[in-house]
């Protein structure tokens, strides 16, 4: 399906500690550089999701930094970081759009997400025409990140507290939930460690 425009923002969470990065290597992962080209870890997540057309992109961070408003993508800082993920996913979508018709929360950390499984994603949740529906991809029948809430959520997502993301809401509505096959390993693979940043590099590379 050919979508000219999804009524969906995109929330995209970069504000983690980063606590197992900067123990080993010193640094934001956030901030961390391809060799290449110099674009960070985020901006290289960015550019992926920038490929979809999402109403709006809303990137929530610790601080601001390199990164500048650039078309539909606002960079929005949580001074409430250290109180876990769902801080900055109540953040998003307290910040979104009221007119959209769901929140697809991604994490900045996942760079090999391809975009033909978040359009998989897009597609499937618009075909449901509900907003009640909650989409999940999955790979070889484990599931991975993005995941797509329907509006229907909004107060739901919004009172999340913790460091645990939106796993209980997939557990509360599980007949509501649609499973997305795709053949895309990248929705499993998260960057946390030294030796995950390598692995990304030697992806990159190969």
């Amino acid at each position: 399906m050919n979508i000219a425009h999804y009524p969906i923002s995109l929330i995209l969470l970069a504000s983690g500690a980063s606590s197992r990065m900067k123990a080993s290597l010193g640094k934001d992962k956030m901030q961390l550089t391809l060799p290449d080209d110099e674009r960070t870890l985020l901006q290289t997540t960015l550019e992926i999701y920038r490929s979809c057309p999402f109403a709006e992109i809303l990137v929530i961070v610790r601080q601001y930094g390199r990164e500048e408003p650039t078309g539909k993508t606002r960079f929005i800082v949580n001074d409430k970081a250290e109180q876990g993920m769902a801080s900055s996913l109540a953040l998003g979508v307290k910040s979104a759009s009221p007119n959209v018709s769901g929140y697809l929360i991604a994490l900045a950390d996942m760079p090999l997400v391809q975009i033909a499984s978040i359009e998989a994603l897009c597609n499937e949740f618009l075909l449901c025409r509900s907003n009640e529906a909650i989409c999940v991809p999955t790979f070889r029948g484990q599931r991975g990140n993005p995941v797509l809430f329907g509006s229907a959520y909004k107060n739901e997502l919004l009172s999340l507290f913790g460091d645990v993301g939106a796993k209980s809401l997939l557990r509360q509505y599980a007949e509501r939930v649609c499973e997305v096959e795709t053949d895309d390993e990248g929705i499993l693979l998260d960057i946390d460690t030294a030796q995950d940043w390598q692995h990304f590099l030697q992806k990159k590379a190969a």
